[in-house]
């Protein structure tokens, strides 16, 4: 597999919504995608935002933000419909993972229905750690999910 990654910028913000989109496609209910140009040139500056590349060509994306050295927030992995199946995102979430090594505890959240995602989560060694209702406001509700250092 020969998966790169590049940080997104401002001007990639119509890429990221399209292939958040994309992604989303298939199960809108577990994806908020941004849709605004606002929106995701927010969401670009808020977070560590990375195209997910195989062979140049972007396949999906994966972002993070940090606290200092305390904390870490995955707050997105979307994979093209096209691609999943092939260990992209599990390969994404593994270079997120050594991007936050030093960080001493990574969290994040997903829909308890989307095992797909759950299952990469667990893979990389994320444990649930609680549910909540209508976490996002949109009547859902998500897993929480967190690895701590070590």
């Amino acid at each position: 597999m020969s998966l790169s990654y590049r940080k997104a910028t401002e001007n990639d913000w119509e890429l990221v919504r399209d292939l958040e989109k994309e992604a989303a496609s298939v199960s809108p209910r577990f994806f908020l995608a941004y849709e605004s140009e606002k929106e995701i040139k927010d969401y670009l500056q808020k977070d560590q935002v990375f195209l997910v590349m195989e062979d140049e060509q972007p396949v999906g994306t994966v972002a993070f933000n940090t606290k200092g050295q305390e904390l870490a927030h995955i707050d997105g992995l979307a994979i093209v419909p096209s691609c999943t199946g092939k260990g992209y995102g599990t390969e994404a979430m593994r270079w997120v993972m050594d991007q936050i090594q030093n960080i001493k505890k990574a969290e994040l959240v997903v829909h308890p229905q989307n095992s797909v995602a759950l299952r990469i989560y667990l893979k990389v060694g994320f444990k649930i750690i609680g549910w909540k209702d209508n976490y996002f406001g949109d009547g859902e509700p998500r897993l929480e999910l967190v690895k701590k250092e070590g």
